[in-house]
């Protein structure tokens, strides 16, 4: 039959609007714009929003299967094929219908949903049946959660997120793939604590099997299904980038690292799958990042405990009364062995504050392994022998530049002297020329002008020493004065 619309207020249309936005499971950044149109587009969507809606029976009664409908065959005990074929219903019917459906299917239907999980997950022998049905229950879980009031539900549940980590099943690669997606999105957009439930979550279904409660995970990534290894490294990212506190990521990454992630990365470099090597520059990318600020630490420490013994009351007030304490004074005592040589002494705290520097402050930005148990047995003589080397190299460069900058210094002074001999020997040209010319002017009024040849500043006449200059002539003019004697030494 056709639909005929019932006349609506302003007021119902507006709601009914408000509802419909919500039916279609839009955020406010999306709502926005719609909120923005006139009454009558408003209208008009709100008629056709009734129009669908009454023939897919979400407003009025149909002949579809109704959520309430769907709760009574749960509550009924179907199992085995028939229960499977419930299951795919429901899956597809909270795909496609609005979001009202899935309200109506509400916290009833997911506590029905979540009874039959936790039966699956706990009982010891699974036949295929079984394991179909569990992953149907994941992927009705997936679409119930599909939206902003599913996710509320999913997340309120305590038991929800214990479920889905004991789930996490390596030997079921698909459903396995279903779980680890949606601990992702939870993680990813979930509410400020969610990261800690999460983490609560796995820890307890670890410690159910006495394992490291990041191993299934790690395990995903070791099969031949490219989607989970994908899956799997968008939660171990989801994991490792969530804490704001650098220190807990850092721990989160490590324990990560420790059950196995850091053997398996380069095999997983070696697959070629676009998706798979977008997650590994994600995680790549945020352990570089992670490193930068951890080695800026050190930079802070330096500025601000720049006093030994500040340095090593603070760092015996961390290691005092545990487990590092024994450690951190059989370090010290080993320093005391160091030989009371002034030249060996610099370079063996050298080469240890190296060590250190490269224990600590790690290149690839994650704990060493230190699962291995065999001594060190690294011979460092030959290291020594560098260092010993390397400082004879840099004291010999800092003699020559000791050496390069006197000669500078000498080479500078010698151009001023030689510049100040210069304007010297011109001078007593000058006054040479003078006083030759004055010996001249005086032989001219007794012996005429030819008795004394005229100075001139170029080609002048008469004896010479080494350096070409004139030198008065033994040889008077007469009448002409003698020179005064020499003074008395």
């Amino acid at each position: 039959d056709d639909f005929t619309p019932t006349p609506l207020s302003d007021r119902e249309v507006l709601a009914l609007f408000e509802k419909m936005m919500e039916d279609m499971n839009l955020n406010e950044d999306r709502k926005t714009p719609l909120r923005e149109k006139d009454f009558s587009t408003k209208k008009e969507m709100v008629m056709q929003y009734i129009s669908s809606a009454s023939k897919v029976g979400s407003l009025k009664s149909s002949k579809q299967i109704t959520p309430q409908d769907f709760i009574c065959e749960l509550k009924s005990g179907a199992a085995d094929e028939r229960l499977v074929g419930l299951l795919e219903s429901l899956r597809v019917s909270l795909t496609s219908n609005p979001v009202s459906w899935v309200e109506n299917f509400g916290n009833e239907g997911l506590g029905l949903l979540l009874d039959i999980l936790e039966r699956l997950v706990d009982a010891k022998q699974q036949d295929n049946i079984l394991k179909k049905v569990q992953h149907k229950i994941i992927q009705c879980l997936k679409a119930f959660m599909n939206n902003k009031y599913g996710l509320e539900r999913i997340m309120d549940e305590q038991r929800s997120l214990l479920l889905l980590a004991k789930a996490i099943n390596p030997r079921q690669t698909n459903m396995m793939t279903d779980v680890v997606k949606l601990l992702s999105a939870i993680c990813i957009v979930g509410e400020e604590n969610i990261l800690e439930k999460i983490l609560e979550a796995l820890t307890a279904a670890a410690e159910e099997k006495s394992i490291d409660r990041f191993c299934p995970i790690v395990e995903g990534l070791q099969g031949n299904s490219v989607h989970l290894q994908v899956a799997c490294m968008q939660l171990i990212n989801a994991l490792v980038t969530s804490p704001e506190d650098l220190d807990f990521r850092l721990h989160i990454r490590n324990e990560f690292m420790r059950c196995g992630l850091r053997e398996r990365l380069p095999q997983l470099k070696c697959i070629k799958n676009d998706a798979l090597d977008i997650q590994l520059k994600v995680f790549v990318e945020h352990k570089e990042e992670d490193m930068i600020e951890f080695s800026h630490r050190l930079d802070d420490i330096r500025a601000e405990l720049d006093e030994p013994n500040d340095v090593y009351n603070m760092l015996w007030n961390t290691v005092k009364d545990t487990s590092a304490e024994g450690y951190f004074l059989s370090i010290l005592q080993h320093l005391l062995l160091i030989r009371n040589d002034l030249c060996i002494r610099s370079l063996y705290f050298k080469l240890i504050e190296e060590c250190i520097s490269q224990i600590v402050l790690h290149r690839s930005g994650v704990d060493p392994d230190f699962s291995y148990r065999k001594r060190l047995d690294v011979d460092f003589s030959h290291l020594m022998d560098v260092c010993i080397e390397q400082q004879k190299i840099e004291e010999l460069e800092e003699r020559g530049l000791e050496l390069s900058k006197k000669f500078e210094n000498e080479f500078v002074a010698h151009q001023e002297t030689k510049a100040q001999l210069q304007k010297a020997e011109e001078k007593i040209g000058w006054f040479e020329a003078e006083l030759r010319t004055y010996k001249c002017q005086n032989g001219s009024t007794t012996g005429g002008l030819d008795a004394c040849p005229l100075p001139t500043l170029e080609g002048q006449e008469g004896p010479t020493d080494a350096r070409g200059h004139l030198v008065p002539s033994s040889t008077t003019f007469p009448g002409a004065v003698p020179p005064p004697p020499p003074p008395p030494p």
